[in-house]
């Protein structure tokens, strides 16, 4: 049991970390704006919504979160191997989702979503930062 409770640490603990860290960067804003992503307005909005409106937010996440791992996928489409940040996040979502589940109260119903708007915060600037990266490596060949 004390080893699943580690494990369970060290992934919260890792996950947390990893939408820490800050890029040189932030192209998730320029992402959400060109694919329609409401995850930033989420976020914005959880402190200010009423509570009927949260599980409406929590679908828009969802949408989101779909979307923008379709696009990771279609940037990988060449390399076939998932780094283990992404892996972690994604686990780390659905985690949260199933997580969010058990909630009882709008405190922790906020929490929750602020996270996962995070996750998909995170997977919207990857997807940014690999575009770039193929777009200069496409014109480095050229």
């Amino acid at each position: 049991m004390g080893s699943i409770l580690l494990l369970a640490y060290w992934f919260r603990y890792t996950s947390l970390l990893i939408l820490s860290t800050k890029t040189s960067q932030d192209y998730s804003f320029e992402i959400a704006h060109a694919h329609e992503f409401q995850f930033h307005e989420v976020r914005a909005a959880l402190p200010l919504v009423e509570a009927t409106r949260l599980e409406r937010l929590r679908s828009d996440i969802d949408h989101d979160f779909r979307l923008v791992t379709a696009l990771l996928r279609n940037l990988r489409s060449s390399d076939r191997r998932i780094p283990v940040e992404d892996l972690l996040l994604r686990l780390d979502y659905l985690a949260l989702h199933a997580a969010s589940r058990f909630c009882r109260t709008d405190t922790c119903k906020r929490a929750m979503l602020a996270e996962v708007s995070d996750v998909v915060a995170y997977f919207a600037n990857v997807v940014g930062e690999r575009s770039m990266a193929a777009h200069q490596s496409s014109h480095a060949t050229c």
